[in-house]
This record gives structure tokens, C-alpha cells and sequence, in this order.
């Protein structure tokens, strides 16, 4: 079978680039999870990292406002601090001094508290003013510092968290409402990030949460306060906060890309030189498989293909030697078997010639033996017959013994005569011969005999007729020797062109195959059957088996030329 490189068609360079595309397909699928594993785990350092802030910051504003508590918590250990005697002064003094050290905007010292400890409260409308208290709790009377959120007395503080262009930070009570910020307009306002405040606040989680505030696309961080019910949001836009991060991401994907094209080229040369060579051998290993042995294999090297091409190279040569002794051995074996088929022809029509002598010997002398026999027959019938018919004549009336032997005598000689041959085959013809002979041979051993054809008036007197009588002769005396049978069935009839002698019996039957040869002075009578039948083109079948009887079927040509006894 030659099969046929086709370079468009399951290319080897195409299954080895797509293999090896896959490889690196896979490859990068892991370089970018690697780079996005980065890229995530740099985003929660920036987290980390605004969690971190945010938590100093609220620990700052936390001290600052402890601080300012216990500046107020301060004025009631002051020297000579009685709000019960008449002499206000003292208690006045004190509360000048926590003002001017704190960031409050009045300090005054109420008669009426409910206070437990010292409290920091939301905002709250104060004497018709938004004002947030610092309460500190005394005996039946409270410290009560006012702090306007108007003062920004946060923002120094507000102002160390502020990241980057768009950053913002502010820090509200507990309804959300705005009570110090970086961003100036925001003050006494609803926080922008109430929402994500209030989750905060509802999980019950004082831990700090990263928040994506989906409206203008922020990322705030809420911080809970210690030492108020107030809460620290830190926002900064989602692109400023996350940039260095999908700064990231972008070289790695660009960085991906550009190795996978370099990979690609870098693979597709490699393939190419790998491949090239590979094609030049398939095509030189097709040459070579179609016949053709004329053309050199062109590669050679040292390294596996080049040893490749010199092992293919070697073997085109060897194959070329070894083709050249092979067609001169055929010429040679040719020229022996042209010898020798002449020898065999010429063997084969001497054996032909031979035959053809054998079998014109064997049918004159079957011809000159039937000749003689009906000589002989005639001569017993007229010489011998008539002497004793005579010799019976003259023993009348005298020895009963000698006339008995002359009876017996007599009609031994007519059996010979009929055995040799019988005058009723050449004046009744075939038919009734073999009847009158099976009725003749069996019936006195008390076997019946079923006879029914007749043949046609065509062999009158030809070889066929004598020997196919010969061949039911023969069948017959089988039968009457060997069969111990009690039936027998004789048909004689033409079909197809063909003249049919059959003879069955129900006897002890026998091997067909132990007398294909004459062996031990056996066989001779089944030997002769097929002689004849072979002289005149026909056909013998013997069908036997023990105790199955036997079935000898003859069919011979009438088609033909018959030669006439005459």
C-alpha cells in the first residue's frame, strides 16, 4: 500500500505545534492564575494596609478624645472646687482652664445629670445649635463640655489619613450625619457611606470591613470608635485605591501575551527545523517504497534525524544490491523453470502417449479376450456339445450312471458357454442379458431379483454393451459370492445422453477404500470395472458400508463414436 504525504492532512508539524500550543496554553493558564493569585494577594495587602491606617487614626482621634475628657474630668480636683459654697470663682477658673486646653468652644457645669460615667454624645441641638457633649458625671451636677463641629477640631488629625487624589476621610456619629471631614462641604451632612456604615454596624463586628460603595465606586473602610458611639470612614475612588493593582494585573497580561507570541514563534521555528527534515525522509521513504532507488537520501548528521538519513541511506543502497541479485536470480530461475517445464512437457506427453498406448493395448486386448471367449464358445457349443449330445444318443438304455455323468456334463458346458458368452446378449441385446443372467446366477440361491430400463438399440453390439454386460457380470457374481444378500435391484436406462447401469443390494456391504488397490490377489473384479469404465469415458461410483449393502452406479457417454464387435 503506498500512502501518500499530504502536507495539508494530519501534519506532523501541525499535531507537534498544536500539542506543544497546548503545553504552553496550559503554561500561561498557570502564569496568569500565579499573576492573579499576586495581584489578589497584593490587593488585601493594600487592604492590610488601609485597615491599618484607619485603625491609627481612630486610635489617635480615640486619645485625643480621652484626652479632652479628662480635661473636663480634671476640673473637679481643681483647688477650692465646691459648686456648693457661695464663691463661684474657683469653680470658674477651672472650667476657663479645661476650655483653654481643650478643643471645646464652652465648658459649663450643669445642675442636672442622669449621667453614670463620663459620656461622648452624637450630635445633638444645644441652645438652638449643633453641638457635640463631653459630659463627665459629678454628684448631683455634670461637667459638661460643647465641642462645634464647625471648628474642624479633628482635622489635623482627619488630614494624616488622606490617600492620594481622590481620598477622603470624615468620622460620624451614630445616625451617619458628618461631624468632622476632610471635605469641608460633607460637614453636618448624611455620610455618602451610610449604607455600608450601617451593615458594619448591624453585623455587630467592631473589626474593620473593606466596602464597595457601588454609586461613585469607592472603597471605604469603616473603623468603630472606642471612646465614642462615632465611626471613621476612609474612602478613596475604586481606580486611585486599586490602580497599583490593575497596574499589576496589566503587565502580567501584557507580559503573558508577548511570551506566549515569542513562545509561538521560538516553537514554530523549532518545529519547522525539526519537521523539514522529517518531510525530506517520508518523501525519500516513499521514493524508496514506490521503487524508486535512483535518488540519494539528502539528509545526513549527526544527531537522531542525521542518523536517520544515513541508516535510510545505507539501507536504499542495500536494498538497490539486493534488488539487482534478485532480478538476476529470477532471470536465472527463469530460465531453469522454462527448462524444466519443457522437460516436464515433454515427460508429460511421453506419459500421455504412453497412456493413450496403455489404453488402445488394454482395449485390444479386452477386445481380442472377448473375441476368444466367444470363439471358445462357440467351439464347446459345437464341437463339445455336440459330442457329448451324441455320446448321450448312444448311452441309451444302457449305464444310468454314465448317462448322468453326460447330463451333468452337458450342462456344465452351457453354464461355460453362457459365462463365456452368452448368445442371448448378441441376439436380445443388453436389457435382457443382464436379466436373464441375474435370474439365472441369483435365483438358485434364493435371491430375488428386480430388474427394470431397458437399453437403447444404439449399443447393439458395441463395446459399450459388452462391457457394461461385464461390469453387471461382475456386480452380479459379487453379489452371488460375497453380499449374502436377499434383494437385489438392476436398472439400466438413459439419461441426459448418458447410459445408466445401476446394481443395489441389501448384503453385508463393505469398505469401498480397502479395495482401491489390487492387494493379496483381492480387488481384481473391481479393478476391471473401473478399466472399462475408463476406456469409455464414463463414470463408476461404489457406494458400501458395513451391513448397509451395496450401490455400484455406472453412467458411460452414448454421444459418441461407438465402435461395433463385427
Amino acid at each position: 500500500m503506498n500512502v501518500v504525504w499530504d502536507p495539508g492532512k494530519h501534519s506532523l508539524r501541525a499535531r507537534v505545534f498544536s500539542l506543544t500550543l497546548t503545553g504552553l496554553f496550559f503554561l500561561l493558564i498557570v502564569m496568569v492564575s500565579s499573576g492573579e493569585y499576586g495581584v489578589r494577594q497584593s490587593q488585601k495587602q493594600t487592604f492590610r494596609e488601609r485597615l491599618t491606617l484607619g485603625k491609627t487614626i481612630g486610635s489617635q482621634i480615640d486619645s485625643l478624645l480621652l484626652q479632652n475628657l479628662s480635661f473636663l474630668q480634671n476640673v473637679s480636683f481643681s483647688p477650692g472646687w465646691n459648686p456648693q459654697d457661695d464663691n463661684p470663682e474657683p469653680e470658674m477658673n477651672a472650667l476657663h482652664t479645661a476650655r483653654l486646653y481643650g478643643f471645646f468652644s464652652n465648658v459649663h457645669l450643669s445642675q442636672q445629670s442622669s449621667l453614670e460615667k463620663p459620656n461622648v454624645s452624637n450630635l445633638v441641638l444645644h441652645d438652638g445649635k449643633q453641638m457635640l457633649l463631653f459630659q463627665i458625671p459629678l454628684r448631683n451636677a455634670a461637667i459638661i463640655g460643647e465641642v462645634d463641629p464647625a471648628d474642624h477640631f479633628l482635622n489635623k488629625v482627619l488630614q494624616t489619613g488622606t490617600i492620594g487624589k481622590t481620598g477622603s476621610v470624615e468620622v460620624t456619629d451614630a445616625n451617619n450625619v458628618v461631624i468632622a471631614s476632610t471635605e469641608p462641604n460633607d460637614l453636618l451632612r448624611k455620610s455618602h457611606h451610610a449604607d455600608c456604615a450601617d451593615e458594619l454596624f448591624r453585623t455587630g463586628d467592631g473589626s474593620i470591613r473593606r466596602c464597595e460603595s457601588r454609586d461613585d465606586k469607592k472603597i471605604v473602610t469603616v473603623v468603630m470608635l472606642k471612646s465614642a458611639p462615632w465611626k471613621l470612614n476612609l474612602a478613596q475612588s475604586e481606580d486611585e485605591a486599586l490602580a497599583p493593582v490593575q497596574q499589576m494585573r496589566t503587565r502580567f497580561f501584557l507580559a503573558g501575551i508577548v511570551i506566549f507570541g515569542v513562545a509561538i514563534l521560538v516553537l514554530w521555528g523549532m518545529t519547522g527545523s525539526i519537521i523539514e527534515p522529517i518531510r525530506a525522509l517520508t518523501s525519500s521513504a516513499q521514493r524508496i517504497s514506490s521503487g524508486d532507488l535512483s535518488q540519494p537520501v539528502s539528509i545526513h548528521g549527526e544527531e537522531e534525524i542525521g542518523i536517520l538519513g544515513n541508516t535510510m541511506e545505507e539501507m536504499r543502497v542495500k536494498l538497490g544490491n539486493l534488488l539487482e541479485e534478485v532480478d538476476l536470480a529470477n532471470r536465472t530461475l527463469e530460465k531453469r523453470v522454462e527448462a524444466r517445464t519443457e522437460e516436464v512437457n515433454k515427460l508429460y506427453n511421453e506419459l500421455k502417449q504412453k497412456e493413450e498406448t496403455r489404453r488402445m493395448l488394454l482395449r485390444k486386448v479386452i477386445s481380442a479376450q472377448e473375441d476368444e471367449r466367444k470363439r471358445i464358445a462357440r467351439e464347446l457349443h459345437d464341437d463339445l456339445s455336440q459330442t457329448l449330445a451324441t455320446l448321450l444318443l448312444k448311452l441309451n438304455g444302457s449305464n444310468e450312471e454314465a448317462r448322468d455323468m453326460a447330463v451333468r456334463a452337458i450342462d456344465s458346458i452351457h453354464r461355460l458357454i453362457l459365462d463365456l458368452r452368452p448368445a442371448v446378449l448378441d441376439d436380445l441385446g443388453l436389457s435382457v442379458a443382464i436379466r436373464w443372467y441375474a435370474e439365472n446366477r441369483l435365483a438358485p440361491l434364493g435371491i430375488h431379483v428386480y430388474f427394470e430400463g431397458n437399453a437403447p438399440d444404439v449399443i447393439r453390439g458395441s463395446e459399450t454393451e459388452i462391457a457394461l454386460f461385464r461390469i453387471a457380470q461382475e456386480a452380479l457374481n459379487n453379489v452371488a459370492k460375497h453380499a449374502q444378500a436377499e434383494n437385489v435391484m438392476v436398472s439400466v436406462e438413459e439419461k441426459d445422453g448418458k447410459l445408466m447401469l445401476e446394481v443395489e443390494d441389501d448384503g453385508t456391504g463393505f469398505d469401498p477404500e480397502t479395495f482401491t488397490m489390487v492387494r493379496d490377489g483381492h480387488g481384481f473384479g473391481l479393478h476391471g470395472m473401473r478399466e472399462r469404465v475408463e476406456l469409455l469415458q464414463g463414470r463408476l461410483e461404489i457406494e458400501s458400508g458395513p451391513d448397509s449393502g451395496t450401490r455400484i452406479v455406472v453412467s458411460i457417454p452414448i454421444n459418441q463414436e461407438i465402435p461395433v464387435y463385427g
